[in-house]
């Protein structure tokens, strides 16, 4: 049969699979309208239900033959599940028949076709491809607690069997026991880690937002913005970009995608790549700058002029409460203060740096006259950098693999440094894709429409994110985008 199946034409086949109460039906139906497709919505193998044999189907004709309906409220957690799983099952024997019949039906000829499926994932892997599948999810616990409060005749027919029961509190209890069982945390997981897309509930977003997320997953839609990490994530381990990123992001951007960078680097630390990239936006300073890219002159590249568009930052005060407090704790420790695109460098060794050559000299012996966007010193120990945030108000941000602690402005950091890209660009959140790999990229992915993480991303990141692609040394970025977008 899968031979049969690996045969056909699926080009023109979206499947919408997860868990419930994580809006599957609503976008089947809601991508259908929009596309003038056929939304193929929960349930739809029903009517085949009356011709089904009940040799060949006793799990969904149990339900179409049960004269007491008290009796399917009584099976215990285990034989409800066991009559779920068959039923999938069952159910993705009659849709593998259904769907290739409505394919050469007259009236779908040319139609884009959206399917609320019970298709197993790993049957979904045989025959179609990543941009054909997305899972929905919503966290477990939410089918338990909300079972009871949707309106659809269904559930509120179980409800009323329920309560009719000998004893109703204990056969609700049993009833919420199957229901945990059902959507358990375990096959949440498998779900998420199918290596499918995966789109996650959120209360706060629209059906229409999620809409467009399920069609830039589908790649009926482009991200309006990329918005990218610099280390680990764009760049290869060697601090360059390759050819084929270059090439990807110059097509997309032909196509009005904007581009930004979002880099925990200093301006003057992210200049050589600003000058090959030429982005729209640079978000650098570990969120507490914004520049925009328009201006491209001399003199604006060369940290002269300023196209400045957001700000966060310390006061004097703080700036200068921040830097005695490290020193007090360690007096020889290596301090680097950013004010705009200037950053000031307690080091002998400037002129050596390859991120920092331009950086001024300052031995902190005197107050800062500058408000501070970022404070950065290598300390010892975490315990130090805690108490210094603690005592002064800041946001503390540790990097991978080094003793570099960072000290932000409370109100400071990608997060908010992307809200008010979005605001001053009229791009939604939703309408922006972000690359990331480390701690300080979390509230990037998970803010945007879509997160992505390359795979050499830590643990934290790459369990966020909502699909994971190749390394930084794969092109990880292009792969997603020339695959996707």
């Amino acid at each position: 049969m899968m031979n049969d199946i690996k045969n056909i034409d699926w080009s023109r086949v979206y499947f919408v699979t997860g868990s419930a109460y994580a809006g599957k039906s609503t976008v089947v139906k809601n991508l259908a309208k929009k596309h003038n497709g056929i939304a193929l919505e929960e349930n739809y193998h029903d009517a085949k239900l009356p011709e089904l044999d009940k040799e060949e189907y006793p799990n969904l004709t149990y339900t179409r033959d049960l004269q007491d309906w008290h009796q399917f409220v009584r099976r215990t957690p285990e034989e409800y599940t066991a009559w779920i799983w068959g039923a999938k099952t069952e159910c993705e024997k009659l849709e593998l028949q259904m769907i290739p019949e409505l394919l050469v039906k007259p009236e779908a000829r040319g139609k884009l076709i959206f399917v609320d499926t019970n298709i197993y994932v790993e049957t979904l892997k045989e025959f179609t491809d990543d941009d054909h599948v997305l899972i929905m999810l919503a966290d477990p616990e939410i089918s338990e607690k909300r079972f009871f409060d949707r309106p659809d005749p269904e559930k509120q027919m179980i409800y009323r069997l329920l309560l009719e029961e000998p004893d109703p509190e204990a056969a609700i209890a049993n009833y919420r026991a199957t229901l945990r069982m059902i959507n358990s945390r375990e096959n949440y997981e498998h779900l998420r880690y199918s290596g499918f897309k995966v789109l996650l509930r959120d209360e706060e977003r629209t059906q229409e937002e999620t809409v467009e997320l399920a069609e830039i997953a589908f790649k009926l839609r482009s991200p309006k913005m990329i918005l990218t990490d610099l280390d680990h994530t764009l760049l290869r381990s060697d601090g360059t970009i390759s050819e084929h990123t270059l090439d990807v992001l110059g097509k997309l951007r032909e196509k009005g995608t904007k581009l930004a960078i979002a880099t925990a680097r200093y301006w003057i630390g992210a200049e050589k790549y600003i000058r090959i990239l030429a982005p729209d936006y640079e978000i650098t300073t570990d969120g507490t700058l914004i520049h925009a890219g328009e201006n491209r002159s001399e003199e604006a590249m060369n940290g002269r002029g300023d196209n400045c568009i957001y700000s966060s930052s310390f006061s004097e005060e703080e700036t200068n409460a921040i830097v005695s407090g490290i020193l007090f704790y360690e007096k020889d420790a290596e301090i680097t203060v950013a004010s705009g695109k200037t950053v000031y460098w307690n080091s002998e060794h400037i002129a050596e740096s390859e991120r920092l050559h331009k950086a001024v000299y300052c031995d902190y012996s005197e107050p800062l006259t500058c408000r501070a966007n970022k404070i950065a010193a290598y300390l010892d120990d975490e315990e130090t950098a805690v108490k210094i945030a603690s005592k002064t108000g800041a946001k503390l941000i540790r990097y991978r693999g080094e003793n570099m602690y960072a000290f932000l402005p409370k109100d400071g950091g990608k997060k908010q440094a992307i809200e008010a890209l979005s605001k001053e660009s009229g791009i939604s959140l939703h309408e922006m894709v972000a690359f990331g790999d480390d701690i300080n990229d979390v509230d990037m992915l998970t803010l945007c429409g879509m997160g992505v993480a390359v795979s050499n991303a830590i643990p934290e990141v790459r369990s966020i994110a909502n699909h994971v692609t190749s390394s930084n040394d794969e092109d990880g970025v292009a792969k997603w985008l020339e695959e996707k977008a």
